[in-house]
């Protein structure tokens, strides 16, 4: 069985995943296109972006002419990715519960965004939550995002989520119930559902769900995969 790389700063692991450089924490690039890498895989960290932390109002940090701002709403932490197409990632949050629902819309200074993706380790290493529902303008989930969440048992995925980064849902042992809202291709990467029981079960719907059933057993699905 393979171990996470470190998260932040401490003291290291004794193993390591193979052949894979750690990832850091909660990173995202601004102005990323839907479908482009996962800002984790990308191996830029928050320092490399010259971005600050995390505010109740709000922070604002410049690279460039680039602007990048982070804020918290609702107990969840947010970083804008575009201004011109108002859409943001959500980083984390301040404090752990046993739901986490992913909304599709969050306003920030008079400004609507819409919730496009999930940062990579966003979630992880979660002792406490039991559902994730992700809402229906999330294109991508980042890797590692929900991974060795001890004690989840239903995640719930929304419509237009496109791409599922590697390790997202890695070692969730104990989840009982994935459903799939997305009819829409996806692109699933390497163990985004390794190491979880094999009485879990996957639900999908629509015309791609052959090609899903597929792409889930790749990426380490064990389970049963129900309306394929």
């Amino acid at each position: 069985m393979e171990s996470l790389p470190p998260q932040g700063s401490g003291a290291p692991n004794p193993t390591t995943i193979p052949d894979r450089t750690p990832l850091p924490t909660q990173s995202v690039v601004p102005d990323q296109k839907d479908g482009e890498s996962d800002p984790g895989d990308s191996l830029q960290g928050q320092s490399s972006l010259g971005l600050g932390s995390l505010t109740q109002k709000g922070n604002a940090s410049t690279k460039g002419n680039t602007t990048v701002r982070a804020f918290v709403k609702a107990n969840l932490q947010y970083r804008i990715l575009s201004e011109k197409k108002k859409t943001v990632c959500v980083t984390g949050w301040k404090k752990k519960t046993t739901v986490l629902r992913i909304p599709n819309k969050v306003k920030y200074q008079g400004t609507t965004y819409r919730v496009t993706q999930i940062a990579s380790r966003a979630f992880s290493n979660n002792r406490k939550l039991r559902k994730v529902v992700i809402g229906d303008q999330v294109r991508k989930i980042g890797a590692y995002a929900f991974c060795q969440n001890s004690k989840l048992r239903q995640v719930v995925i929304g419509k237009r989520v496109k791409v599922i980064a590697s390790h997202a849902f890695y070692r969730d042992e104990k989840v009982q119930m994935i459903r799939f809202q997305t009819t829409t291709d996806v692109t699933i990467k390497q163990k985004a559902f390794s190491e979880m029981s094999r009485n879990a079960k996957a639900i999908l719907k629509g015309k791609k769900k052959r090609i899903l059933k597929k792409r889930l057993r790749k990426a380490g699905f064990q389970g049963k995969v129900i309306g394929s």
